[in-house]
């Protein structure tokens, strides 16, 4: 018997452009419909009947045809007239997705026009390249208003880095509580709290130290030290202390005690053995001693949140036990007596600034608490106005 042969089409959309997948299995290139032929049929026969000439066509069905045809030369007429490239994407176009952040990076601040307070979020922007790998990163800096819950400024801060460069930063608050981001490239932007945005400083804030005229190399700040420590390019280690752009090397101890000292004693308070201690001077070379605020009261894990000079705000864990939650509580700077308590949660308080209705802080939880992280704004006597939550991977 003769054998005929025979074009496979498709049976969503009638093309016969496919892709065996495997034995008997296809997929169409036109629609991406996969099919398969019938086995159960040794001997398949595909019935193709061609379409009628127009001249057999009725007169309605002859005019829709004629029109289809007309846009259809249309649209191939404009595609040959267009120049080669313009409005033609890759399989995949380069496009910017949604950010990315690590809550453990956020940092509150008051603005110093509204006296509102602001949350900060570094994000990262992955960028979706036209070969479709994500090798680069746009790093914006989010400035969150936590009370009405709503972004106030996007700010670019480093365009198209790449990915795989794990730039570090940190937020640094000076003892003249100016705050500065530090990034480990090095590079050094100063907070403008009035018009919330980081200015770069990075060639200007050692202008004054010839020092460092040669270069800096590497910047570590801890909000422990008063001071940062600095290698420049030449290797060489010093101090520099940004509330009074005083710089020294860091071999020079005796200079490094002093400056140490005398910045330091602007944060009276501090917590020693489990104890809350309030420093003291004791002579004009800026000697110091400390004494409990109250002998009374133990702190488990205790941290000193925020302190001026009319307020002291703590957290602690509500005992030994490492698990246990963790309070926020206000001290009476004579007395060492508990103006309030917020009731033990399973959250880290980190850093804390003062605003228009109190106190905003910021917080972080871990597993137990499903990672949330956020911002509280408390009254003056304790009172939580509003509790602005961030989910996980938010």
């Amino acid at each position: 018997m003769a054998k005929n042969i025979k074009a496979i089409k498709c049976p969503n959309c009638g093309s016969v452009k496919k892709t065996e997948i495997k034995p008997d299995y296809f997929v169409c290139k036109n629609c991406d419909t996969e099919y398969y032929l019938d086995n159960d049929d040794i001997n398949i026969n595909i019935r193709h009947t061609p379409n009628p000439t127009f001249d057999k066509l009725p007169n309605v069905k002859k005019t829709v045809a004629i029109a289809m045809g007309a846009i259809v030369l249309f649209i191939l007429l404009i595609n040959f007239l267009i120049p080669s490239g313009v409005n033609k994407q890759s399989t995949f176009k380069a496009e910017k997705e949604n950010y990315s952040h690590n809550s453990s990076n956020d940092f509150v601040f008051k603005n110093t026009v509204t006296n509102e307070a602001v949350l900060m979020r570094i994000a990262t922007e992955g960028i979706r390249e036209s070969n479709g790998n994500y090798d680069y990163v746009n790093t914006h800096i989010e400035f969150v208003d936590p009370v009405n819950k709503k972004i106030i400024r996007d700010q670019l801060l480093f365009d198209h880095t790449r990915r795989l460069d794990n730039l570090s930063y940190s937020f640094y608050v000076s003892m003249d509580q100016n705050i500065y981001l530090i990034c480990s490239t090095p590079l050094i932007f100063k907070l403008d709290t009035k018009n919330n945005k980081f200015v770069d400083c990075t060639k200007t804030i050692f202008e004054n130290h010839s020092e460092l005229t040669i270069g800096v190399a590497k910047v570590e700040a801890y909000q422990s030290r008063p001071y940062w420590a600095i290698l420049s390019n030449d290797g060489v280690n010093y101090e520099y202390f940004p509330a009074g752009d005083q710089i020294i090397s860091a071999k020079d101890y005796k200079s490094s005690n002093e400056l140490s000292r005398a910045s330091t004693m602007q944060n009276k308070f501090l917590i020693k053995d489990n104890q809350l201690v309030k420093s003291i001077s004791v002579d004009e070379w800026n000697r110091s001693e400390t004494v409990p605020l109250n002998e009374n009261k133990r702190l488990f894990e205790g941290k000193i949140n925020l302190q001026n000079s009319n307020s002291l705000i703590i957290s602690t864990k509500t005992n030994a036990n490492d698990s246990s939650p963790t309070m926020l509580q206000s001290i009476a700077i004579n007395t060492g007596e508990t103006l309030w308590t917020l009731p033990g949660k399973q959250i880290s308080y980190r850093n804390m600034c003062t605003c228009k209705q109190g106190f905003a802080v910021h917080y972080s939880s871990g597993e137990s608490s499903d990672y949330i992280s956020g911002v509280l704004i408390i009254s003056p006597k304790g009172e939580i106005l509003h509790d602005y939550v961030i989910g996980r991977n938010e």
